[in-house]
């Protein structure tokens, strides 16, 4: 059986308007926020991974890590607009341009997330296809609810590309969530994102007592 094709959507378009200033050059471990859970994507097991940014972003959060090392399995895609639902529909029209057999939506400002949890996820829809099972979205999930990243079948590209305003997947899922299947986490870390100032200090607070997070 020929190898489906998975493509990541990472959405780092957003304004900040909660958190004041450009999010995606904040600071952690030394690092530029975003740049932290794009490293993690481009080393799992994911093909190809889309990064939609905005028109203003200088791309100054992007690592020498990233462009030396990475350069083939990405490209950025620039959005006008700052909804969340025109930044995923542009990722899903350059994921079916590559072929994609289906996506896994990332957000830039969750950089706990784990190459080991994507590729869990890579690898259920895998087995899920070799089974021939009718599996339309794999999510992460804690305490029994979905969180990103989600995987999407191109069975459900139509669905999505059809969302408007800041509505996101998670509509989506809910309403399709009996053709899914959910992979536990049970690391609350993993699904921080950073909306606010106060959600940076309580971050940096965390990782004084979490020195050895193993990512």
């Amino acid at each position: 059986m020929e190898k489906k094709r998975i493509i990541g959507i990472y959405l780092a378009a957003g304004n900040s308007r909660r958190f004041g200033k450009r999010k995606t050059e904040q600071l952690i471990w030394r690092r530029p926020l975003a740049s932290i859970a794009l490293s993690t994507i481009l080393k799992s097991e994911i093909d190809f991974t889309i990064a939609i940014c905005s028109a203003a972003d200088k791309l100054n959060w992007i690592t020498p890590e990233i462009h030396e090392t990475y350069l083939e399995k990405w490209r950025k895609v620039v959005c006008t607009s700052f909804e969340l639902s025109y930044s995923l529909q542009l990722g899903l029209h350059a994921a079916r341009n590559t072929g994609a057999d289906a996506v896994i939506i990332f957000l830039a400002d969750q950089p706990f997330v784990s190459s080991k949890l994507i590729d869990k996820i890579i690898a259920v829809y895998r087995e899920s296809v070799l089974q021939e099972k009718q599996v339309e979205f794999i999510t992460a999930s804690y305490q029994g609810k979905p969180r990103p990243p989600v995987l999407f079948s191109n069975e459900m590209f139509s669905p999505l590309e059809k969302i408007h305003g800041d509505i996101g997947a998670r509509e989506i899922i809910q309403a399709n969530k009996d053709k899914g299947l959910f992979v536990p986490c049970n690391n609350a870390l993993t699904f921080f994102d950073i909306d606010t100032p106060d959600d940076l200090k309580t971050l940096h607070h965390l990782l004084l007592h979490h020195k050895d997070f193993n990512r």
